[in-house]
C-alpha cells in the first residue's frame, strides 16, 4: 500500500508533467507568441491557494487501485482533481503507475487528461508528451 508521502510525490510529479503538456500548447499558440509570459503553467497554479498572489489552486486525489504487495509487477491507478481557479473549470487526471515488486518502485506510466468530459492521452513513459502542432506523441 502506498504511503501518503508516496502518493503526494506521485501526484506532484503528475502535475509537473501536466504543466509541461499545457505549456507546450500555450507556447505554440500564435496568439501567445507576443505575450510576455511564456510557459505560465506551474504546479503552484494547481496546489496553492493565495488570492493575494493570484493563485487559486486546489488539488485532491484518490487512489482508485492500490498496488498489490508481493506481486512481481505492480500497477496502480490514481485520480487527480486539479483546479487553477479559472472560469474554464477543473481538470481530472487519471495516472497509471507501474513498477517492480514493491509499491515504492511505482513510476508514472501514462496520464489521461479529462476536460469537459473529453479524455485526452497526454503522456506516456514510452512515447512522451502529446505535442503541438498536430498532437503527435513526442519523446523528450
Amino acid at each position: 500500500m502506498m504511503t501518503e508521502e508516496q502518493q503526494e510525490t506521485i501526484v506532484n510529479e503528475a502535475l509537473r508533467k501536466f504543466c509541461t503538456y499545457l505549456n507546450r500548447w500555450w507556447d505554440s499558440e500564435d496568439a501567445n507568441k507576443g505575450v510576455a509570459e511564456r510557459s505560465p503553467y506551474t504546479i503552484e497554479k494547481f496546489t496553492v491557494y493565495e488570492p493575494e498572489r493570484e493563485l487559486y489552486g486546489s488539488t485532491l486525489w484518490n487512489v482508485l487501485e492500490e498496488a498489490v504487495e508481493g506481486c512481481f509487477f505492480q500497477t496502480a491507478l490514481i485520480k487527480i482533481n486539479a483546479d487553477d481557479g479559472d472560469d474554464g473549470g477543473g481538470n481530472i487526471l487519471y495516472v497509471g503507475l507501474e513498477g517492480g515488486d514493491t509499491p515504492d518502485s511505482l513510476q508514472i506510466s501514462w496520464i489521461v487528461h479529462i476536460f469537459d468530459l473529453s479524455p485526452t492521452f497526454i503522456y506516456s513513459s514510452e512515447a512522451g508528451f502529446r505535442s503541438p502542432p498536430n498532437g503527435n506523441m513526442v519523446k523528450t
